[in-house]
């Protein structure tokens, strides 16, 4: 009656409306939900979300960003904030389709430390009692990324498809020695800029 949404498991960080995300808070920016990209439906994994989002509203200038929301396993050697950074600070986003790192950060909730409340980093670990082993831990993480492109799959002409592939390509080859890139056909967007007419703006 009196406990805060996150204590029972909510992201005070999103506002839904009829179950659907209507806007994000990320790096004290509130971006409003333009659509939803992609929603994982594996039984196990990390849950990812992906949402077109801007910023702005009426007619005040909006610039459109994809926000990815993830349960990131907290084994892993190396996070994917940290190799966008990487990639962005050797300036390897212009012209080679490679996103472009806006914020990065693990999602904080409000907890409890004794009597008083605190924000802590949102984690399976907040919930779970670990064995011996160790156990499996999973912290929210969330990056805001630009641009925004459409689904592979939404290609308009033959010339935007090859296009599209051939920035994949590109990227991914100049970026072998910073991160190796796993495909996967969900995952598969051309931040390409098309005129409605099909040719490269």
């Amino acid at each position: 009656m009196f406990a805060r949404p996150s204590d029972i498991g909510y992201d005070e960080t999103i506002h839904c409306k009829e179950g659907k995300a209507t806007s994000i808070l990320s790096g004290g920016v509130e971006y409003t939900v333009e659509e939803e990209l992609f929603v994982s439906d594996s039984v196990k994994g990390r849950a990812t979300k992906c949402w077109r989002a801007s910023t702005g509203e009426g007619d005040d200038y909006r610039e459109e960003v994809v926000i990815k929301d993830s349960w990131a396993d907290v084994r892993r050697t190396r996070s994917e904030i940290e190799t966008l950074t990487v990639i962005k600070e050797n300036g390897l986003c212009d012209g080679y389709g490679i996103p472009e790192l806006v914020h990065g950060e693990d999602v904080l909730v409000c907890g409890v430390s004794g009597s008083k409340r605190v924000y802590v980093v949102d984690s399976t670990a907040r919930w779970r009692v670990r064995d011996e082993s160790g156990g499996e831990e999973r912290v929210h993480r969330r990056i805001v990324m630009k641009p925004v492109g459409r689904h592979i799959t939404n290609f308009k002409s033959l010339k935007e498809l090859v296009g599209a592939f051939m920035d994949i390509i590109k990227g991914s080859s100049i970026s072998v020695d910073i991160i190796s890139y796993e495909y996967a056909n969900n995952h598969l967007f051309s931040t390409r800029r098309f005129m409605h007419q099909g040719g490269t703006a």
